[in-house]
């Protein structure tokens, strides 16, 4: 991975602040999605840049998906790999008018490690996107924070989290991002805090998932942020109330 990781800077694409601004306003609606995302062909006009690896680089990024979005496509065809539970994250080209899947012919075409290629896409995600924490209005609770942006790739803003050391509360972050749109954060202060956040964000996680199309869902779980680790926090919804399993290590820390 190493050696690939050298050259990185010799194919990234220019920062255009005009393209990237028109991509954070874009929404659902006004984004395009490769018309052949089930069934890619190297022989669409797009995908022309894929055919060297110099022309590709600089496009290349990671967009998480819900698990359950690789069903009924030829997953086979597609680079991907789980970072968090109940997710996948695809390996796609951030296209001026759409986003297309990275296929594994491209790889072997490039002769490039997989591994390596994740590496270049997520630079790529934190130059061209730059973010900074805004608070969150959207729940009833007054601590709730999220990231700047309202474009595709903000969910993928999760594996670099390490950006905004700020976001981090005492006791770690409770984390969310139901659909691709969405992405929470709640710092943790204490064990009022903690329970606060769970009885706003748990609820908030399974309406906004349910409700989404196929193609935003993002995660069906929350997470705990903490000292650069990612843990998925199970609960299920009762009838009269929330159920939960917290972390071992949140749990010696926090009572």
């Amino acid at each position: 991975m190493t050696k690939w990781l050298g050259i990185f800077s010799w194919f990234r694409k220019p920062i255009d602040s005009e393209a990237v601004s028109k991509t954070e306003e874009a929404t659902p609606v006004q984004e395009v999605i490769s018309p052949n995302l089930s069934n890619p062909s190297s022989n669409s006009s797009s995908r022309g840049i894929t055919e060297s690896f110099e022309q590709a680089a600089g496009y290349l990024s990671i967009r998480i998906h819900s698990g359950d979005y690789l069903k009924g496509l030829q997953s086979e065809e597609f680079i991907y790999r789980t970072d968090l539970e109940g997710t996948v994250t695809l390996l796609v080209l951030d296209l001026p008018y759409s986003v297309e899947n990275v296929l594994r012919s491209d790889a072997q075409r490039w002769d490039i490690p997989e591994e390596s290629l994740f590496s270049f896409a997520l630079e790529n995600v934190r130059e061209n996107y730059k973010r900074e924490i805004v608070k969150y209005d959207g729940t009833a609770d007054q601590g709730m924070l999220s990231l700047s942006g309202q474009d595709s790739f903000l969910t993928s803003s999760v594996l670099m989290l390490d950006e905004w050391p700020t976001i981090e509360g005492r006791f770690g972050s409770i984390i969310s991002m139901p659909d691709r749109h969405t992405f929470l954060v709640r710092p943790i202060a204490d064990d009022i805090s903690l329970e606060v956040a769970l009885q706003v964000i748990i609820p908030f996680t399974f309406e906004h998932y349910e409700s989404a199309g196929e193609t935003e869902k993002v995660s069906e779980n929350i997470y705990w942020w903490y000292e650069g680790k990612l843990e998925h926090i199970p609960f299920n919804i009762g009838y009269s109330r929330l159920n939960y399993v917290l972390p071992l290590e949140l749990e010696d820390l926090i009572y």
